[in-house]
């Protein structure tokens, strides 16, 4: 399985967070209680999701509203492996049922799931680039005409 952005640098910051009772900014909610919304998706995004819910507590970073954007993380990330892991067994190319070879449907998968995620990470400073323009307080770019033309094609 291939790594998640970031993964290496937030197991750094939470080398001793599971040991904390973290709760998110409103105090609402502990990070154990947001965790069974992931009860359902594969252990390698529950436990990516840990560290990232612990990790925005920790930055005091996480509300009540930002719950149904850890839940999307979440299901973009499953998104992502699953097909990852349709491409590992079955390769870049299928053969269809009439004889025909084309791209295994699994990569677009990947691909469109791997733009979710990276704009999920991006809007909650989850990446270098992310956390420096933060920081700084920068707004987010805005999408070129370009780039919204390509994304528009997909």
């Amino acid at each position: 399985m291939g790594g998640f952005t970031g993964m290496a640098q937030l197991k750094i910051l939470m080398s001793n967070m599971k040991q904390k009772n973290l709760t998110n900014s409103a105090g609402a909610a502990s990070v154990s209680e947001m965790l069974g919304d992931f009860a359902s998706y594969r252990p390698e995004v529950r436990q990516y999701m840990e560290e990232v819910i612990a990790c925005l507590c920790e930055r005091g970073k996480m509300t009540d509203s930002d719950r149904q954007s850890m839940k999307t993380l979440a299901m973009w990330l499953n998104v992502r492996n699953e097909a990852e892991e349709n491409v590992l067994k079955n390769g870049v190319t299928i053969t269809t049922a009439k004889g025909w070879v084309r791209k295994n449907p699994a990569l677009e998968a990947m691909s469109n799931a791997q733009t979710h995620i990276t704009n999920v990470l991006n809007a909650y400073g989850l990446t270098a680039m992310s956390r420096k323009r933060l920081e700084r307080g920068e707004e987010p770019a805005e999408e070129s005409e370009l780039a919204s033309f390509l994304s528009g094609l997909n």
